[in-house]
């Protein structure tokens, strides 16, 4: 009940600081580069809903707009993530073509072989050949991560990742560390004692889950749908990080912490004027590090 409480108080500074902040902003108007998988037609404008940077945010932006315009975006996201899926299973053959010693010929012929084989639409067809000739197919599993980010606008969803400490089970009894009532080394000397230990870990509790949901639905409107991806880290020690869009939120005692130690170093240095400068740049990059609401890069 006690480690409940604590999640619910992290829940409402969350909802505090959600309702402070301005709102997200709106999706960037500008259009990836994207490349055609058919004869000349009427072209068609297709806006991409989020606007993403690099080159696997090119080629996800480019693949978008190529299966909306055939009415194929559902499919073309099924078969690309099964195709990750099964890159992993078949390791050694798929490493065979993100090879870039061997000829692009080779590698175009291998993948050409493989949607044949597992019925691809000639969008994701032509998109990985495409991948194959430009030795891009290494960076397939980040391609396909920013491809989702675009189905899911696409969708109204919004990706809510929250991550929590560790709690774990012994037999019928649930067992965690009271972080707020013991100090920092045993806390950090207990989760790390258990990180590789074999136990079963327990994310966000289902109310706590529904809770945060309906939280974010409020602010983020009825026009988005929420998806929350749980993580386990006992590295943050107790409380929450909620991430979602380019918005992070750490109510975690880590982050605490170090906002605790950066003020000891700078109430150190007002009864010391001679303490070393490297000591108080330490202090401003823990306050800076450790701030509970921050624009993630």
């Amino acid at each position: 009940m006690a480690t409940v409480s604590r999640i619910r108080s992290s829940l409402s500074v969350f909802n505090k600081i959600l309702r402070s902040n301005s709102q997200l902003s709106p999706p960037h108007p500008q259009l990836s580069k994207g490349f055609s998988t058919s004869s000349v037609q009427k072209e068609q404008k297709v806006k991409v809903p989020l606007a993403l940077f690099g080159g696997s945010g090119n080629y996800a932006s480019a693949l978008y707009i190529a299966a909306v315009k055939t009415n194929a975006l559902e499919k073309v996201e099924s078969e690309i993530l099964d195709l990750v899926e099964a890159s992993k299973k078949a390791d050694t053959y798929f490493q065979f073509t993100k090879d870039l010693s061997v000829p692009a010929e080779t590698r175009v012929k291998a993948i050409n072989e493989i949607c044949t084989q597992a019925k691809f639409s000639d969008v994701t067809k032509h998109f990985l050949v495409v991948l194959a000739e430009n030795g891009r197919l290494r960076n397939l599993d980040t391609i396909a991560k920013r491809f989702v980010e675009l189905t899911m606008a696409h969708k109204g969803e919004v990706k809510v990742t929250v991550t929590s400490v560790i709690t774990f089970e012994m037999g019928s009894h649930v067992h965690s560390v009271d972080v707020y009532h013991c100090d920092m080394d045993m806390s950090e000397a207990f989760y790390s004692s258990i990180e590789n230990l074999d136990w079963f870990t327990l994310p966000l509790p289902p109310e706590e889950e529904r809770e945060l949901k309906e939280t974010l639905q409020e602010t983020l409107g009825q026009g988005k749908k929420v998806k929350v991806e749980q993580k386990v880290d006992p590295s943050i020690l107790g409380g929450l990080v909620v991430e979602f869009g380019q918005k992070v939120f750490d109510m975690s005692i880590k982050s605490r912490a170090r906002q605790m130690e950066s003020v000891r170093i700078l109430l150190i240095y007002a009864l010391d004027p001679l303490l070393r400068q490297d000591d108080l740049a330490l202090a401003y990059n823990l306050e800076r590090d450790s701030a509970g609401c921050s624009t993630a890069p």
